[in-house]
C-alpha cells in the first residue's frame, strides 16, 4: 500500500478517520484517533508508513514521503456544530486568509483579514450569531443562512533557500535533537546544492537556536522580523496583494472623523527617522 496518512483535527474527526481506515481494509488494532490537533499533540498524522498504521509525527511523514490525505468531504456531517466545526478546522486554521461574513446579512466585509484562533462555535443567548463559527477576525459561517465565508488562497509560498555547505556549519553547532531534523531536511531534492525551507520552518529553526548557535543561523538564512513590503501600496492607504486597508478615515463612535483606523492584524509603532520625519511602522503579528 502507498504511503499515505490523515491529520487528524479533533477526537470526534479522529474516530472517523479511524472508521475510514478500517473500511479500506487497514488493521488500525487499538488505535482509536483520540490524539488531535486539537489536543495540541503532535503525533496526530494517522496511516500506513512501510506498511505499519500508526500515529505518526510530522518529521517522519516527510523522511517517509508518504502523502497526506483528506476523509471525504462528506464524511463531515454538516447538519451539526462538531461536523461544521471539524470542517473549519480543516479549512480555516489559524492564518487562513478569508473574507468575514456579516452575521445579519450574510454580505461580505470590503476587505479579507486573518484568522486569529482555531474556530469555534458561537454559543450566545442572541438567536442572531448563535451557532454562528468564529475564527477571531469575523464570521466564517452563519448559520441561519448555511454560509460559508470565501477563502483568500495563497499563489505563491514565501521560502528560503539553505546551501548544503549552510547546511553542514549549522549542523556542526546543533543540539543532537536538532542534528537529526537537519540530517531529514538535508534529504530534501539531492540532486541540487540547496535545500528550500517554508517561512514556517525557517522561523522553528530561529527559535530552537541559542545564542552562541544564531550568529551560525542568520548567516544563511534571514529571520522574519515582520517588515511590510509597502511599495506597492495604492495611494497610501489600500495595498498588499488582495486589497487589505492598512489605514482609513474612522468614521464613528467618538473619534470619528477626527481619527485613523488602523488595522489590527499588524503591530503599529511611530518612529522618527534619520530625517527627523515621524513615521508610522506597521509589522506582522506573531
Amino acid at each position: 500500500m502507498e504511503n499515505r496518512v490523515i491529520k487528524v483535527l479533533t477526537k470526534e474527526h479522529g474516530k472517523k478517520v479511524i472508521e475510514w481506515w478500517k473500511s479500506q481494509g487497514v488493521d488500525t488494532g487499538d488505535y482509536k484517533g483520540s490524539t488531535s490537533e486539537e489536543e495540541g499533540f503532535k503525533c496526530i498524522y494517522f496511516g500506513v508508513i512501510n506498511g505499519k498504521f500508526s500515529n505518526y509525527f510530522i518529521d517522519t511523514v516527510k523522511y517517509d514521503n508518504a502523502k497526506i490525505i483528506e476523509l471525504p468531504e462528506d464524511d463531515f456531517d454538516m447538519t451539526t456544530n462538531e461536523g461544521r466545526l471539524a470542517y473549519a478546522k480543516k479549512h480555516y486554521p489559524v492564518g487562513t486568509r478569508y473574507i468575514p461574513l456579516d452575521y445579519k446579512t450574510g454580505d461580505t466585509y470590503p476587505q479579507s483579514c486573518e484568522s486569529r484562533f482555531t474556530p469555534q462555535v458561537t454559543i450566545s443567548p442572541y438567536a442572531d450569531y448563535h451557532n454562528d463559527l468564529d475564527a477571531g477576525n469575523g464570521f466564517i459561517y452563519v448559520h441561519k443562512l448555511n454560509k460559508w465565508a470565501e477563502i483568500i488562497k495563497e499563489e505563491k509560498m514565501e521560502t528560503q533557500r539553505l546551501s548544503r555547505q549552510g547546511l553542514k556549519e549549522i549542523h556542526s553547532v546543533a543540539c543532537p535533537t536538532w542534528k537529526n531534523h537537519l540530517e531529514i531536511y538535508g534529504r530534501r531534492n539531492p540532486l541540487e546544492d540547496y535545500i528550500e525551507f517554508t517561512r514556517e520552518e525557517v522561523d522553528h529553526i530561529f527559535k530552537a537556536c541559542t545564542a552562541d548557535q544564531l550568529p551560525i543561523v542568520s548567516k544563511y538564512l534571514k529571520q522574519d522580523d515582520g517588515t511590510l513590503d509597502l511599495k506597492n501600496v495604492q495611494g497610501g492607504f489600500i495595498g498588499l496583494t488582495d486589497n487589505v486597508s492598512l489605514i482609513a478615515l474612522r468614521t464613528k463612535c467618538e473619534y470619528g472623523d477626527k481619527s485613523f483606523w488602523l488595522n489590527s492584524n499588524y503591530n503599529w509603532e511611530i518612529k522618527r527617522d534619520t530625517d527627523n520625519v515621524l513615521c508610522l511602522i506597521p509589522t506582522k503579528k506573531k
